[in-house]
């Protein structure tokens, strides 16, 4: 039961929200730039305000109770709304300011981050844009991220998702390696030293289907699609890993095309099999419910929405 409702500060919330994301009352009072004391002081003030314990600690370490679990999300939603909130009354008023966190693949999100991230900042250049790069998805109904670039598909119904266009990967080789070991058809790559994207072993299946050639006639016959199970002895989990790789010689991988734009402008990489590649894949841009009204995240997603598109499809010109 809250004891005093009308004394309570949104700065209360964050501090429990900073202390749990930090891990600790130290890490919090120097991410907020506040005394140890003082933080220490607040959280404890609004554990007493609640009437409950919110957080177990040590020395060493801090953990949630379960009502400190039970609070959190409502929590950050409050402060979320908070945020909001300041936002609109801001929003005719002033230029877009501020942080937007982004979440993408290393792939698309790097691609993206050197082609979009320049116009963006210098048609709003109070806003800093920050991206976090994973191959493993990060939780957009955490407040922390605004937004995210996604590829494949979004197992989300409670996220707004706009497509943006088509990537797609392709066959890559240095020069020297291809002039050394030619390969004319898909089947030449069984007896070809081949680089893996993945984390687990050291065989893959390649799905690879031909361009298609004729735009007047797109059916599915025009389409030939083959999988050739590749084995290798080099396995990585980044595909910038293995365009490095390519380009030291040591033999073929399959990337998406944007992740070799670089190299095959510079021509340290060619194309292998040009007229193989793997089929579209959809990017996404996600984000949640609501966003749209935070006028620095609708100037960066209302600007995605125009420019990325044109980026994805015609990365050359990018």
């Amino acid at each position: 039961m809250i004891l005093d409702l009308r004394t309570m500060s949104f700065q209360e919330l964050q501090i429990f929200q900073q202390v749990v994301r930090c891990g600790g009352i130290t890490a919090a009072a120097h991410e907020m730039n506040m005394a140890k004391s003082a933080v220490s002081n607040l959280l404890s003030r609004f554990e007493e305000r609640l009437g409950v314990k919110l957080l177990t600690r040590n020395s060493r370490r801090i953990a949630l109770t379960r009502e400190g679990e039970y609070l959190l999300p409502r929590i950050e939603s409050l402060l979320s709304e908070g945020e909001r909130l300041f936002e609109q009354a801001q929003a005719n008023i002033s230029e877009p300011s501020g942080i937007i966190n982004i979440a993408s693949t290393p792939d698309v999100g790097g691609f993206i981050a050197r082609k979009f991230f320049p116009k963006a900042l210098a048609m709003y250049p109070q806003l800093k844009l920050i991206a976090k790069l994973s191959y493993q998805f990060e939780d957009l109904q955490d407040p922390f991220f605004d937004m995210a670039f996604r590829v494949g598909k979004v197992n989300d119904d409670d996220l707004v998702v706009k497509e943006l266009g088509h990537i797609k990967r392709i066959l890559v080789a240095s020069p020297e390696f291809l002039h050394k070991h030619p390969v004319t058809e898909p089947e030449d790559l069984l007896s070809s030293s081949c680089l893996l994207f993945s984390s687990r072993n050291g065989q893959s299946v390649w799905t690879m289907q031909t361009s298609v050639q004729n735009s007047d006639d797109t059916s599915s016959d025009n389409i030939e699609t083959k999988k050739i199970t590749i084995e290798s002895s080099i396995v990585v989990q980044n595909f910038h890993s293995l365009v490095q790789l390519a380009q030291d010689g040591h033999g073929i991988c399959y990337v998406p095309e944007v992740v070799a734009l670089k190299a095959l402008e510079e021509g340290s990489l060619e194309r292998c099999l040009p007229l193989w590649s793997s089929g579209p894949r959809p990017v996404y841009l996600a984000y949640r419910f609501g966003s749209e009204k935070i006028s620095r995240i609708k100037a960066v997603l209302d600007l995605a929405k125009k420019e990325v598109p044109a980026i994805i499809a015609n990365p050359f010109e990018a």
